[in-house]
């Protein structure tokens, strides 16, 4: 039915942005659609604007379409069709279609739709026909200035500090500064008052798919559909997506490139609605879910960062295990550094895979002391144990001789020589290893072997078959490789070096893992 909304606020300010975008609709009687957060101001922009003896308003809430009567007039009349979002049923959808269809075809008559939702799918076939103009949830935004003037209104002064402060809490959002005024400045008061309303006058207003939707996403800051299916457990969330798309504005990222993000202050509540409706066991196991995603997903710092909002040591320790089997090209040593140097003494002591991997993240970051310290640790590790554990222990130390930053190329033919032995031996597996440390050149990659380069053609006679099998698929094409490197820094024939790096190339398209190391 009809409604007759009266303000009697006498310290409403309308926002320059939308009140101009009001005044030209208004001027060529476009059919005008408002949207925003709730609180945002739409309603009051447009009444506070209106000479309400020409204008009936309906909530979309409180009144069904067959109660909206409305004929040809023979002067300008407004009609304000508010709270669109709550229009959920699809009968209902296709009622106010009709009836929104018919208005606009009406003289005289000037139709001003307000939701909390961009302009929503069930309506884009009258968009089509007819042009709309819209006043968007950026319009209503106060500025500084304008936030200024608003609550020195209140008798609130403020720096022009505390004012950013302010504004960066709220955006310029008008029912947060009210707030802002209610709590007399305080801002973590009108933060907790802001993310109390949206519960009782947003959320509670919506199905509980829909709620549990929210709050299950709510831990963390993007997401995939994907992502949202194992949180969810559910197989539709497209179709939820889609739902929270037409009840309001709450996402900063809407589907690009797959990937969707709810705003802030949304996430922010929904985790504190979290808190108050779940048990500690049921979020715990959504950070579980979530962090098993990315690992999935091949995301390790998303996925610890997920552990360790609930102190999941097994998880963390498996995954920085599977990390440190990795060469530190593939692997994320230096990202999870954080983690390593974290973990306890005695997990990484009962771990050669662990050990081996603080002594090179170390090495890494030029801890020399610190990383001989675990390097001396695993050596005693070995000497203590036997079978599987000491052999996984001897395959670090061998791969530590090799590739640790800080030990340079010393005895390094002795020890390929020596790990050619032990590996036909199966004394040892040598782990997955990178050549070059993903850096462009053979001779000076990882580790300085410019000095070969003055006995390049004798080593590669001497030693090149040892090397080819120590490194086995990384380690084919090497040799040709490097020769063709070390031939073209000594400028030598052009055609030697492209038949060097032909042949090296061939050797290592046919059975080896050259992107390691070219």
């Amino acid at each position: 039915m009809q409604k007759i909304v009266k303000f009697t606020d006498d310290k409403y300010i309308c926002p320059q942005k939308a009140i101009r975008k009001f005044r030209s609709a208004k001027k060529l009687c476009t059919p005008l659609y408002l949207y925003g957060v709730t609180g945002i101001g739409k309603t009051s922009l447009v009444m506070h604007n209106l000479n309400m003896k020409c204008c009936s308003y309906y909530s979309a809430s409180e009144t069904s379409a067959d109660q909206i009567k409305i004929k040809e007039q023979s002067a300008e009349y407004t009609v304000v069709l508010d709270d669109l979002q709550n229009l959920t049923d699809t009968t209902e959808r296709e009622n106010y279609f009709e009836v929104i269809r018919k208005l606009l075809s009406l003289n005289n008559v000037w139709l001003i739709l307000i939701a909390r939702c961009p302009f929503p799918r069930w309506l884009l076939p009258l968009r089509t026909k007819y042009i709309f103009a819209e006043i968007e949830e950026s319009d209503f935004l106060f500025s500084l200035d304008e936030q200024i003037t608003y609550l020195e209104q209140y008798d609130i002064h403020l720096t022009r500090e505390e004012h950013q402060k302010a504004w960066n809490l709220g955006g310029g959002n008008a029912l947060s500064l009210l707030f802002f005024v209610m709590e007399k400045g305080n801002l973590e008061l009108t933060q907790r008052r802001q993310w109390d309303y949206l519960e009782t006058h947003v959320y509670d207003q919506w199905d509980l798919e829909l709620q549990e939707f929210f709050m299950d996403i709510s831990i963390v800051e993007t997401f995939t559909v994907r992502l949202a299916s194992m949180l969810t457990g559910r197989s539709d969330v497209e179709k939820l997506i889609f739902r929270a798309e037409e009840v309001g504005n709450f996402f900063d990222i809407r589907g690009t490139d797959g990937i969707w993000k709810c705003r802030w202050p949304m996430r922010k509540s929904m985790q504190q609605r979290l808190r108050r409706k779940r048990s500690i066991e049921q979020i715990n196991h959504l950070y579980y879910t979530a962090g098993l995603y990315y690992e999935l997903e091949e995301k390790p710092l998303e996925a610890l960062s997920m552990y360790e909002k609930y102190n999941d040591m097994e998880s963390i320790s498996r995954l920085l295990i599977s990390n440190a089997r990795k060469n530190p090209s593939s692997g994320h040593f230096y990202e999870l550094r954080k983690y390593y140097l974290k973990l306890p003494e005695e997990l990484i002591s009962g771990s050669p895979v662990l050990m081996a991997g603080i002594s090179l993240l170390q090495s890494m970051l030029m801890n020399i002391e610190e990383s001989n310290r675990w390097y001396h640790q695993l050596e005693k590790f070995a000497e203590e144990h036997s079978g599987s554990m000491k052999k996984e222990a001897l395959s670090r130390l061998l791969y530590l001789k090799i590739s640790l930053p800080h030990t340079g190329t010393a005895n390094m033919i002795d020890l390929l020589k020596n790990a050619d032995l032990l590996i036909h031996n199966k004394k040892v597996v040598l782990p997955e290893l990178s050549v070059t440390s993903n850096l462009p050149s053979m001779m000076n990659g990882g580790k300085d072997f410019c000095e070969w380069s003055k006995r390049d053609t004798e080593l590669a006679l001497t030693i090149g078959k040892s090397v080819e099998f120590v490194l086995e698929k990384y380690g084919k094409g090497l040799v040709y490789l490097a020769l063709a490197e070390s031939y073209l820094e000594k400028g030598k024939d052009i055609f030697e070096i492209f038949s060097k790096a032909e042949k090296g190339r061939m050797d290592a398209e046919r059975g080896g893992c050259w992107n390691r190391f070219l």
